[in-house]
């Protein structure tokens, strides 16, 4: 008997009361023009009708559904990607969407640059009725202004080399609030490959209730920014790095020019508030 060859990308979803969003984010995945997928979806206990959605895509071949605790969002994803098989990982929030050609996107990225790692791409930024807001971009990854919170991955238009996420051994569970930075960073570490490119792979959704548009507590993030910093340097940062951390974000404001006509053009995003 012939065995099923591995899928291309395995991609995961952690979802948890997102009834509003959830249908969209899984028919964003399973209209993609690109098939050579798996699909793992990952609730740890919804209150909400999240469940009851999720259950009626149970028949199509190309999901896995697993309703199981888990202690944190890292720890939900670190389940998914357990049980994945695929090439390349991808994650995406349950809020998210993927564009429809964003898997074909992908792989044309990775086939016509295959010696890499990690492929970043662009996304649309929607809001919580879907409206677009502006265009994000990927900076290229420099672990040094990474460990001063200064380099910034567009999540769900980014896929990874399986390899290279077991390498590293998967998300810190601990981390509550940028466990995907986090993981690009210890890819970095690990003298992973990086390649950015400017197509729009996915639709990034900011609320009120998520981690970005809600503008969570500076001190918090700063916290989580010292911690990896010094996770990364071995030592402690210096009575200077919120200095240093200010001139690389202005650096960055160079370096990624797309970005920053598009914040220009549209205004903020971080702690803007959304009806």
């Amino acid at each position: 008997m012939e065995s099923k060859k591995n899928p291309f990308f395995s991609i995961v979803s952690i979802s948890f009361n997102q009834d509003e969003y959830i249908s969209k984010c899984i028919e964003s995945v399973l209209g993609q023009t690109f098939q050579d997928f798996e699909y793992i979806i990952q609730d740890p206990g919804s209150t909400d009708n999240s469940r009851e959605i999720i259950s009626k895509y149970k028949n199509d071949p190309r999901i896995k559904i697993f309703f199981e605790r888990d202690y944190s969002p890292s720890d939900g994803l670190n389940r998914g990607f357990s049980k994945a098989k695929g090439l390349y990982f991808l994650f995406i929030n349950s809020d998210d969407e993927l564009c429809s050609n964003g898997l074909e996107i992908m792989y044309r990225e990775i086939i016509s640059y295959p010696n890499y790692d990690v492929y970043s791409g662009a996304a649309n930024i929607i809001d919580s009725k879907g409206k677009f807001l502006r265009s994000t971009y990927s900076d290229q990854m420099d672990l040094r202004r990474a460990t001063y919170g200064q380099c910034i991955l567009v999540q769900p238009s980014t896929v990874f080399k399986s390899s290279i996420f077991r390498k590293v051994g998967g998300f810190n569970e601990d981390n509550l609030i940028s466990w995907d930075g986090e993981l690009f960073i210890d890819f970095a570490a690990a003298s992973a490959q990086f390649k950015t490119f400017k197509k729009n792979v996915s639709q990034f959704r900011i609320t009120n209730t998520s981690i970005t548009g809600s503008g969570l507590s500076l001190n918090r993030i700063v916290k989580e920014q010292k911690r990896i910093f010094k996770k990364i340097n071995k030592r402690k940062p210096s009575i200077f790095f919120g200095l240093i951390s200010f001139l690389f974000r202005l650096q960055r404001k160079f370096l990624n020019i797309n970005d920053t006509l598009e914040r220009l053009l549209y205004g903020r995003i971080s702690g803007r508030f959304f009806k």
